[in-house]
């Protein structure tokens, strides 16, 4: 699931998922339950930055984007890994 979302948000590449599903032996994002799992681990990696708020500008901003994006999923591409 988490290599799924690290694809979606571009921190690995199609390629290397590709080569990570073959090696597991399934692609979860064929699963039908995949969007709600996406979107809860989503939200579950926001709300743990979100305890980090105000250690400094840069996680506060990235929180503060995590929140906006939540509601258009192509907004993930452009999360900053932690």
């Amino acid at each position: 699931m988490l290599t799924a979302i690290e694809r979606d948000c571009g921190w690995v590449t199609p390629k290397e998922y590709g080569e990570f599903c073959d090696a597991y032996g399934y692609d979860v994002t064929s699963s039908p339950a995949y969007p709600v799992l996406r979107r809860t681990r989503l939200l579950r990696m926001t709300t743990w930055l979100a305890q980090k708020y105000g250690e400094s500008p840069e996680i506060s901003r990235e929180v503060q984007h995590r929140i906006r994006s939540l509601e258009n999923d192509e907004q993930i591409l452009s999360w900053s890994a932690y």
